[in-house]
């Protein structure tokens, strides 16, 4: 993607082409970033996309410097919700000191970071889309239905924040609400009750297995 000095490496280094370690790489440049900044990524990945049939492989990170890939430490990934790049989720890094802005070997101007796959790249499912400035937010009941969890948001619903920031420029929120929950009834409460005093959370019986999982999902 750019050019390197070869007279600047070692003799045993210097090869007329680039060497690739590893199966799959996934380049990402960085603008109006600076390092010790933190940057949040969301990873939209496509489910199922992924060949069931092969082991996962690792994903590592790392960074360029001086032309040079660096490993990220762990504690400069702040956060991986992705379960390796697995699932959709937001990947939060801290820009290191020592990454560099000014490299030859990808077009400068740009932080960039890195993803490697050793092998079994088929494993790791296709990326849809890759946005900065990503964040997770938390319903905050402010005396609303009670039937309001019953049903997820939907895509695109939050446009802008409660209270302004300049700094912010748009607010899109790509995907429908998870994870909620609206208050238990006091039927519900007693068919839960009723269920877990017989099976007492052990599951024997085909029965017991149905119980539990509809309690949970």
């Amino acid at each position: 993607f750019g050019y390197e000095d070869l007279g600047k490496a070692g003799a045993e280094e210097t090869c007329l082409l680039p060497q690739y370690e590893h199966e799959g790489y996934l380049f990402i440049g960085l603008k109006d970033v600076a390092p010790s900044q933190t940057v949040s990524l969301l990873f939209q990945m496509i489910s199922g996309s992924g060949d069931v049939n092969l082991t996962t492989p690792e994903i590592t990170w790392s960074y360029l410097s001086e032309n040079k890939w660096v490993s990220f430490s762990e504690a400069e990934i702040l956060k991986d919700k992705t379960g390796g790049l697995q699932d959709t989720g937001i990947i939060q890094f801290q820009i290191p000191e020592t990454a560099t802005n000014n490299n030859t070997v990808l077009p400068p101007g740009l932080y960039w970071i890195r993803a490697e796959a050793r092998e079994n790249l088929a494993a790791v499912p296709n990326i849809l889309a890759i946005k900065a400035g990503a964040g997770c937010l938390t319903y905050l009941n402010r005396n609303n239905d009670p039937e309001h969890l019953a049903t997820p948001l939907p895509a695109y619903r939050i446009t802008e924040l409660a209270v302004r920031d300049a700094a912010v420029k748009e607010i899109t929120q790509p995907y429908t609400s998870f994870n909620g929950q609206r208050k238990e009834t006091k039927e519900e409460f007693n068919v839960r009750v009723s269920e877990r005093l017989k099976h007492k959370n052990r599951a024997l019986t085909l029965d017991d297995y149905e119980k539990l999982i509809l309690t949970r999902f």
